[in-house]
């Protein structure tokens, strides 16, 4: 992967953290169409051009604005946000084991069988 690749993703994963920790809901989508903008350059630099500008004008020109239009119409107290942060962490963080441990357990069966080549043994 060439350094620019791994800075983008770098920027989407970051992103993505911000969505979900953001304590502002319009925040958070302003973070969501990074997310959508990064993962579209990213397609872009692979090669895959339709893609990427499939991924802007749906899920950013569409998507992204209809949530924003949504979150800015309902009337979300930030307040009780918090209170009810503190409620769910710990199953919240069950489940984050839970899905991560899946995760590197699907990365450990499929990965060792892709040779240095790239090509499956």
């Amino acid at each position: 992967m060439s350094f620019l690749t791994e800075i983008l993703v770098f920027l989407i994963l970051v992103c993505a953290f911000m969505v979900i920790l953001s304590k502002n809901p319009v925040h958070s989508i302003f973070y969501l169409i990074l997310v959508f903008c990064g993962a579209a350059t990213l397609l872009i630099s692979l090669g895959a051009e339709f893609l990427g500008l499939i991924l802007i004008i749906v899920y950013v020109g569409a998507v992204a604005v209809l949530f924003l239009f949504v979150i800015m119409m309902l009337n979300i107290k930030i307040i009780e946000l918090n209170a009810n942060f503190i409620n769910y962490l710990p199953l919240s963080s069950i489940l984050f084991l839970f899905v991560f441990t899946e995760l590197f357990t699907y990365m450990d069966f499929v990965f060792p069988l892709i040779d240095t080549t790239g090509y499956i043994n």
